[in-house]
């Protein structure tokens, strides 16, 4: 089975997604159509940037970057090179940390949302006024610190296993972790990616709705509950769990792009616009907040900032898989915006 990732979170690959070119009115033709099909699967994007020092561009060297999860897991760690340039190869959809303690500095973490695309950033280093171990002290999850050695050990051979795309064993694994230690939140939703990766709509929100019962300020639960609703065409249940998301994380465009995707599919497209710009000025090196601006102006009859946003999206990402299709819109939009005009 193919399956079409676009930007969900800690999977190599996750639940189909609607067209981001469908329920298009005149001047640009086109019906429902599935997302471009991932041509490699499982598609794994890179995570990279620089590391500076402060108020320089001058890169800082051997400086240790690890890649971490949401609540403190060590998935993998490098160092910079002599232009203070890191990367993590290969990396699985997903919500990660990008963490840096270097001597003399403020503690960095920094979140990502991971879709397939390659992610690049800036970590620029702050000097440290304070003692600086209170601060380290500070940035630890509490709950993380809790979680057992046995339960850590199950979920880890999860997430290796899940990379591998051995989905049923990593379903057995998070579930002992969480067998082992409820509270485990990083689990849950690594149990509900791997049901999302196997389509299984109905186990992942059973598994989703366990997760926010034991923490109800789990945004990222909230935001893939939603995911499973919708899959399963429950839309106004599925903006209910987007929005109580955003109300955790505003600044989530994962959660901000789904919830714009949701109300357009509801015909809902001017309350889906925020959403939309939203997600696209939080994240605009993902192609899909362009695609989502793009779609949604054109439900508004605004063609000429939706052309924009075409030309954008081209500029940016010439060699995507839908720029051919784009090309088309473009063509198709331009024609229209020239007519009306004479």
């Amino acid at each position: 089975m193919r399956i079409r990732c676009r930007h969900l979170l800690l999977l190599a690959v996750l639940a189909a997604t609607a067209s981001l070119w469908g329920q298009e009115p005149a001047p640009v033709p086109g019906g429902r159509e599935p997302i471009v099909d991932n041509p490699i699967s499982p598609v794994k994007g890179e995570i990279s940037g620089y590391v500076r020092f402060p108020g320089a561009k001058r890169g800082a060297s051997s400086i240790s970057v690890r890649l971490e999860t949401n609540t403190g897991g060590l998935v993998a760690q490098t160092w910079t090179n002599n232009s203070g340039y890191f990367i993590f190869p290969r990396v699985a959809c997903g919500f990660y940390v990008l963490a840096v303690d270097a001597t003399g500095y403020r503690p960095i973490r920094q979140a990502v949302e991971h879709s397939y695309e390659s992610y690049e950033t800036v970590l620029h280093l702050v000097e440290n006024e304070t003692s600086g171990a209170a601060e380290k002290d500070a940035s630890v999850s509490v709950r993380q610190l809790q979680v057992p050695e046995p339960a850590q050990r199950e979920y880890e051979k999860g997430v290796a296993a899940a990379g591998k795309r051995k989905l049923e064993e990593a379903v057995a694994r998070f579930r002992k972790a969480i067998a082992i230690f409820p509270d485990y939140d990083d689990a849950y939703i690594q149990l509900s990616l791997a049901h999302l990766g196997q389509a299984a709509y109905a186990e992942a929100q059973e598994v989703l709705a366990k997760a926010v019962a034991v923490n109800e300020k789990n945004a990222q639960a909230y935001a893939l509950l939603g995911v499973a609703y919708r899959e399963q065409g429950r839309l106004a249940e599925a903006a209910r769990a987007f929005e109580q998301s955003l109300g955790l994380q505003e600044r989530s465009w994962f959660a901000h792009l789904e919830l714009g995707e949701t109300l357009v599919r509801m015909s809902r497209a001017e309350e889906a616009l925020p959403h939309a710009q939203r997600a696209h000025a939080l994240n605009p090196a993902t192609p899909t907040t362009h695609l989502l601006l793009y779609k949604t102006l054109i439900l508004r009859s605004e063609n000429a900032q939706a052309l924009t946003e075409l030309d954008e999206f081209l500029k940016l990402y010439p060699q995507h898989p839908l720029a051919a299709r784009a090309r088309e819109k473009r063509a198709a939009l331009a024609k229209h915006l020239s007519q009306a005009a004479n």
